[in-house]
């Protein structure tokens, strides 16, 4: 990506547990890094579109009686997704019984949640988390349940490409460690 933007990048290797600490003092300008996304870590840092997708969540409102994400619990009502996604796709297939609402984006999909125009909205989880714990949201939603079927499979998938990812910098630290030329070892 530093080559691309012809820019002069230096990667800093550092323990998961110290990279928002080592960005606010000011150690490096960026973390690239599948950081947890929660209260702490979005008041500390500005962060970015997710790099890779997460599994889908159901959210409904707080007060709502659903209490599942299973298919019969939803079936019937009105669930918003955004449109010609993988996830909308995953409702068509294994939510046949309930109503698919397509929208533009998940700020859309979510609004109608809170104004009641839908019982339920189906997405990433991150840009739930995001959506739903903004000051907008006013607290107004719960995400249901866990992973629906299918979604542990791509869970796996991207516990392994963190797993090649991590394999890869803790590679060319070695490399710089043992005075290779970086650029030799990754040609």
């Amino acid at each position: 990506a530093c080559v691309e933007a012809r820019l002069s990048c230096e990667v800093v290797l550092l323990p998961y547990g110290e990279l928002l600490a080592a960005l606010n003092r000011g150690d490096g300008d960026a973390v690239i890094s599948g950081l947890r996304l929660d209260e702490t870590s979005l008041q500390d840092a500005l962060m970015t579109r997710p790099w890779f997708r997460t599994m889908g969540r159901f959210a409904v409102l707080r007060d709502s009686p659903v209490k599942s994400s299973d298919p019969k619990d939803l079936a019937g009502l009105r669930i918003g997704v955004i449109r010609d996604t993988a996830h909308a796709r995953w409702l068509e297939t294994y939510y046949g019984g309930s109503i698919l609402v397509p929208f533009d984006d998940a700020a859309s999909a979510q609004l109608a949640l809170r104004i009641g125009n839908v019982q339920a909205v189906f997405g990433d989880s991150l840009q739930m988390i995001y959506g739903l714990t903004s000051a907008t949201a006013q607290n107004c939603c719960k995400l249901l349940g866990g992973a629906g079927s299918g979604q542990l499979t791509k869970m796996v998938n991207q516990i392994c490409i963190a797993g090649l990812v991590q394999g890869l910098a803790e590679g060319i630290h070695f490399a710089k460690k043992a005075g290779l030329d970086v650029d030799a070892v990754i040609e």
